[in-house]
């Protein structure tokens, strides 16, 4: 043992050793073993330089165990007096903590000992296990029985504390039937009412077009009556001019001897000159023309502007006089003016609020009425809970009787079975089985490893004796080789710069592992957080879709109607169709008219799949009944052909490329039925085939490719002709 340098060095650098080793981690430091010189001598023996490093310890037979924690175990030879004449002086494991400022020491032959001791408290041991399985046993059935009758005696004062409650919530519930049928009624009254305002509201803006169409007819009339005026106004100067230029043209054509077509005389000694720029009598007639043209026109649009007037006087009155009658009405709750004296934006305001407040009371209204509901089960519950709750009782008491007594009876037995238990722990070492057997596995862990760092302790004293010997050898033969020494490099230099060469190589090592490590390790979870974050938005995504159906299925979607989900998806794919066939029927009317799925209140009992038309000549909406027989063909056309893109657009693969049209020609004017065949003609021209059934004597003329079918006696005949 070192005496020269303090224990407090040694201890300090186990400390640094120990910070190294990181959560959980051990080291263990065996010291060189003694090497057999011959029978009984021992070569001097020579302690391991690391070893020594961290303990200042010389004995042989030792190793150190230091912990992450800092805390150090010496493991030595056995202090033994007799041995010491042969062996030398031996510390021992009592003076080495304070000596070398360990904090623990044993003897590395206790191990064996202990093993032994081990095996003779086993049989002992068993018995304290039956025992205490027994105890534990009996500790849980009396925990259980316990467990049990508090439950009962909760369980009855439950039961009792529910009854005494019952009858005041009774009290509270009142009498909900009385006010559901009063909330019924009221909501009756405020969607009828409610009704007809939001039809006066989408009036309005019918009202603000009708006088907008009137203003835009008047400025043409103005305007068109501006152009007659202006024409007039160049006709009649034109005539003036003619009538003052007439002289000089009857002139030109005056020959001595002719009589004068206006005077007659034969003699002209002074005929009029023409004018240098006269005015012709085409040039007249066709001022004339054009001013009549222009009256033509200002005319036409006085009378457009007329209807256009009254048509917005007559849904003015109309949309004032059912607002009047609403107001009145709602005479309880609207205070404001009179219909007649409000403009349509103020009327809009004063039925907006209208419908506001109606829509408040509605959902006041609702409110009571599902309070009254929620009552109305409440009362119907807590009767049934009083029943239930009284006829449950007696056997609730009797159950707390029966595990009172089952509980003391356990506590006893539990009592007893904690006495033997008592017994059977004194004089033991440790406290049970399970601590022993810990123990035991500690301790041959300790023996097996401290066995395996002496073994490999050895191994690696032999290994580094032959290198030793070796470059012992090489070194005298380079010394004799070099003959002068004074030239010779420094072998302890050359020693400390291939030692700190390697330091640094390890050191760039293990930051370049650490470096590797902490990038696999950040794009793993880069990865995963890509991936997170893809299944989060796709995630998102699908539940904000699926919120929006099942609110638009629930009737919950502000604005919407509540429909069965196969009406729902039906609507859908018929919005589709039609849209596809407004691109069409709209084209092939003259922007007449436009196809729209019905709205309706009462859609959702039906199919939500019928049709209205819009026609943008009265701006209206009517049922597609009211169509003529051309305009119905028309539009079953053009959702046919509606419901071809759809599938198309919808079915991914699916592809229609042959269309037969059969009859429904003849009921076509000739502009409708050119636009018809333009529409099919276009489409033809898209790699589709279209096919047109008719007996319409007008459609040979338009269809270049065709196929005549003619009866005979023989049966019918089929003629191609390609055009």
């Amino acid at each position: 043992m070192n005496t020269t340098v303090p224990a407090s060095v040694y201890a300090q650098r186990r400390a640094h050793l120990a910070a190294q080793l990181g959560p959980g981690g051990i080291a263990i430091i065996p010291t060189a073993l003694e090497r057999p010189r011959n029978r009984d001598s021992d070569f001097l023996f020579r302690h391991d330089s690391y070893f020594y490093y961290l303990t200042g310890f010389t004995e042989p037979g030792a190793c150190l165990v230091l912990a992450h924690d800092g805390r150090s175990t010496l493991f030595c030879q056995p202090k033994d007096l007799e041995r010491e004449i042969w062996d030398g002086y031996r510390l021992g494991p009592v003076a080495a903590p304070a000596a070398l400022a360990v904090d623990a020491a044993h003897s590395i032959s206790e191990l064996d000992a202990k093993l032994q001791r081990f095996a003779e408290w086993e049989p002992r041991y068993q018995e304290l296990s039956t025992a205490a399985a027994s105890a534990k046993t009996a500790r849980a059935q009396a925990e259980q029985a316990a467990a049990a009758l508090e439950k009962d005696q909760k369980t009855l004062s439950s039961t009792d504390t529910a009854l005494a409650q019952l009858e005041p919530q009774i009290t509270a519930c009142g009498e909900p039937n009385a006010e559901l049928e009063s909330c019924r009624k009221t909501i009756e009254l405020a969607q009828s009412q409610q009704q007809d305002c939001q039809a006066l509201l989408d009036d309005i803006p019918r009202l603000h077009t009708a006088q907008a169409n009137w203003q835009r007819t008047a400025d043409e009339y103005r305007q068109k009556q501006q152009q007659a005026d202006a024409a007039q106004h160049s006709s009649a100067e034109m005539q003036r001019a003619l009538n003052a230029a007439r002289a000089g043209i009857l002139a030109q054509d005056l020959v001595d001897g002719t009589p004068c077509p206006v005077c007659g005389a034969l003699h002209h000694p002074a005929p009029a000159a023409p004018a240098p720029s006269h005015v012709t009598e085409a040039a007249c007639n066709k001022a004339a023309q054009a001013a009549a043209s222009a009256a033509a026109e200002a005319s036409k649009a006085s009378t457009a502007a007329g209807e256009a007037k009254a048509a917005a006087q007559t849904q003015r009155d109309t949309l004032y006089a059912r607002t009047a009658a609403f107001l009145a009405r709602r005479r309880q709750h609207y205070t404001g003016p009179q219909a007649d004296a409000l403009t349509p934006d103020e009327l809009q305001t004063a039925l907006q609020a209208q419908h506001d407040s109606l829509r408040r009371g509605l959902a006041e209204v609702h409110d009571r009425m599902a309070n009254a509901e929620s009552r109305k089960k409440d009362l119907e519950k807590l009767t049934r809970q009083k029943a239930q709750l009284q006829a449950q009782r007696p056997d609730q008491a009797n159950a707390v009787e029966q595990a009172r007594t089952a509980q003391a009876n356990a506590e006893k037995a539990a009592a007893e079975a904690q006495t033997r238990l008592a017994e059977g722990q004194k004089n033991l070492p440790w406290p049970d089985a399970a601590a022993m057997a810990a123990a035991r596995a500690e301790t041959q862990k300790q023996r097996r490893t401290l066995q395996a760092a002496l073994d490999a302790a050895a191994k690696s004293r032999d290994a580094f004796s032959k290198e030793l010997a070796a470059a012992q050898s090489a070194a005298q033969t380079l010394a004799e080789q070099a003959g002068d020494t004074a030239s010779r490099p420094d072998p302890a230099a050359q020693q400390q710069a291939l030692t700190a060469l390697q330091a640094e190589r390890k050191n760039l090592r293990d930051q370049n592992q650490a470096a590797l490590h902490r990038l696999d390790t950040n794009r793993d979870a880069l990865t995963n957080l890509k991936k997170a974050i893809t299944a989060a938005e796709s995630a998102r995504a699908n539940a904000a879709m699926l919120d929006n159906l099942s609110k638009t299925i629930n009737g919950n979607l502000t604005q919407k109607q509540k429909l069965p989900f196969e009406q729902y998806v039906q609507s859908f794919y018929f919005d589709g169709v039609v849209a596809a066939a407004n691109r069409r029927f709209t084209r092939m009317t003259g922007g007449q008219y436009t196809l729209r799925r019905r709205q309706s209140a009462d859609i959702a009992a039906k199919t939500a799949l019928e049709l209205d038309v819009f026609d943008a000549y009265t701006g209206k909406t009517r049922p597609v009944g009211s169509l003529s027989g051309g305009e119905s063909f028309l539009a079953a056309l053009s959702l046919a052909l509606g419901i071809s893109d759809t599938i198309q657009e919808s079915a991914g693969g699916i592809s229609v490329d042959t269309l037969f049209v059969d009859e429904g020609f003849g009921t076509l004017d000739a502009d409708a039925l050119q636009k018809a065949i333009d529409t099919l003609t276009a489409l033809a021209g898209s790699d589709k085939l279209v096919g047109i059934i008719s007996h319409v004597e007008t459609l040979q003329d338009r269809i270049p490719k065709q196929i005549l079918v003619q009866k005979t006696k023989c049966g019918s005949k089929a003629q191609v002709e390609l055009g």
